[in-house]
């Protein structure tokens, strides 16, 4: 975001007012560069300080560029990026989720690396792994719902662009996992079990596989 800051200058504003069913919004953005490597930013909502995620959803916007063909053409990671980001303007409790289950991600792949070069402290994995599952349970289950909310937009808007002379299905496959499913507390043991298979393998190469 320090591009965002004129060359010469120490600040920038962006102000802009949205309006949804007749109510109008302020959304302030400030950008304060301290050097050219440290940029702080200060969002306010009707001049009210904001976080980022407090902000998620206020003004839900359809972006297209050329990097969003790499969720056809690439592997998982795009896809899944893409379903996360309508999650997070869905909604801020999922979006907090999502921050927190990356958190976790984050951590857990740290301790692991640490281990697989012989540092680290084992008795540690179990509880990063319980508290990774819980997480990733509540981020599966809203995924595995956003996908069957999309699934009959997406199969019309096909046959609306082929006259009706193609189909398509849109199916989640969590990896490890034998099928989604939407309730969480099932989500959460079919993560753990997965986590349980694979940790031999998440040891030995030191990264969260499931």
């Amino acid at each position: 975001v320090g591009d965002l800051v004129r060359d010469g200058t120490a600040a920038s504003a962006v102000d802009g007012f949205i309006v949804r069913h007749q109510t109008e919004t302020l959304l302030s953005l400030r950008l304060y560069r301290s050097d050219p490597t440290h940029t702080r930013r200060i969002s306010s909502v009707d001049t009210k300080p904001k976080t980022a995620t407090g902000i998620l959803g206020l003004a839900p916007t359809v972006l297209f560029w050329p990097d969003h063909l790499a969720i056809v053409k690439d592997g998982p990671d795009p896809k899944r990026r893409f379903l996360d980001g309508i999650l997070a303007q869905l909604s801020t409790r999922i979006a907090r989720e999502l921050l927190v289950y990356q958190h976790l991600l984050d951590q857990r792949n740290a301790l692991l690396k640490q281990l697989r070069q012989g540092g680290g402290d084992l008795t540690e994995l179990d509880a990063f792994t319980l508290r990774l599952a819980e997480a990733g349970a509540g981020v599966q289950v809203a995924r595995a719902k956003l996908i069957r909310a999309l699934t009959p937009l997406a199969t019309q808007a096909l046959l609306d662009l082929t006259q009706k002379a193609d189909q398509c299905d849109i199916v989640y496959q969590p990896r490890g996992l034998t099928s989604p499913t939407e309730d969480r507390a099932t989500a959460t043991a079919d993560l753990l079990e997965a986590f349980d298979q694979l940790r031999r393998e998440e040891l030995i190469r030191g990264l969260t596989l499931a």
